[in-house]
């Protein structure tokens, strides 16, 4: 895979120098950057631009220096960019995280917020600048959460997505008719994070991962929809996963969101103020229906919900 991306991004030919290079990137990548060079003299670039379907791909071969974006180059320009690196390493830095990275590892950083990279030494990268507006909302929530975060290239089915980026270049001509191509890779982009993300959450350790989904319920009870499905996609994970982990402690998901629903109307049942009606338990409990909030409490506990918040009382 290495040698596919190396292949795809040119030697250094020295043909931009320090003077020239910010004009050169700029034009490329169809943004506004700043730029810091440490020795200007010395400094030499080239790049590679070109667009199909709606993407902006761009390779670099260029000398160590800073590129960043302020605020004053912030525009109307909401895309994502997605950046892979080929040789030498790369820091980027944005809304407070830091991610470096080396050959054969990639990142993301969002347009509409400042960010600083930091190029080391023989440097060669392959960028993809795509727009946000061509992603559904519940996508663009996802790749917020996952910027600036370090990917293997060889990992999950990033090696099918980059490849197919890649070979954009020999068929931009033939497939530009066909504007469903760049749904179907924006959604191809999207499923490799995705399973980028799983795949972090596989390799947490059990108890971490039963304790967040445990959490994520707690936090979730009063979502009358709340389900093992969403449960599971909530945190990355299969719904035959989270049913094994439950497993493990002799549980079922669903039963052990009921026993919450539960535990929790007998807390505000219990509360000597009393401020909260029948019904506004049963609904902050997520339970449908007053009929199945009393059923279910009297088939747990033997009474219905008034008695049982009389017997709190008088207790």
């Amino acid at each position: 895979m290495l040698s596919l991306l190396s292949d795809s991004v040119p030697e250094l030919r020295g043909d931009t120098s320090s003077d020239s290079w910010p004009m050169r990137v700029n034009t490329g990548v169809a943004l506004g950057f700043g730029f810091d060079f440490g020795d200007r003299s010395a400094f030499m670039g080239s790049i590679n631009a070109f667009s199909a379907v709606g993407f902006r791909i761009f390779s670099v071969t260029c000398d160590s220096h800073l590129v960043f974006r302020e605020r004053a180059h912030l525009v109307e320009d909401s895309h994502y960019l997605l950046s892979l690196q080929v040789s030498g390493r790369k820091s980027v830095e944005q809304r407070g995280r830091v991610a470096t990275i080396g050959a054969g590892e990639f990142t993301l950083y969002d347009s509409t917020a400042p960010v600083a990279l930091r190029v080391g030494d023989d440097y060669r990268s392959i960028n993809i600048r795509f727009p946000k507006r061509d992603l559904a909302p519940q996508d663009r929530r996802l790749l917020d959460e996952l910027t600036v975060e370090t990917a293997s290239v060889r990992d999950g089915i990033a090696p099918l997505v980059w490849t197919t980026l890649l070979g954009l270049r020999q068929c931009s001509d033939q497939i530009a008719p066909y504007t469903d191509v760049r749904h179907s890779l924006l959604e191809m982009m999207v499923l490799m994070m995705k399973a980028r993300r799983a795949d972090a959450a596989n390799r947490a350790q059990p108890d971490s991962k039963l304790d967040a989904i445990k959490q994520f319920i707690r936090a979730s009870l009063s979502d009358p929809e709340l389900s093992v499905e969403k449960v599971a996609q909530a945190n990355y994970l299969s719904v035959r996963s989270v049913h094994k982990l439950f497993a493990e402690t002799g549980e079922t998901p669903a039963a052990w969101i009921r026993e919450q629903r539960l535990r929790e109307a007998k807390r505000m049942l219990s509360d000597p103020a009393g401020g909260l009606s029948i019904t506004e338990t049963a609904q902050r409990c997520g339970f449908s229906s007053i009929a199945q909030f009393s059923h279910i409490f009297k088939q747990s506990t033997g009474l219905t919900p008034t008695a049982y918040r009389a017997s709190q009382r008088t207790g």
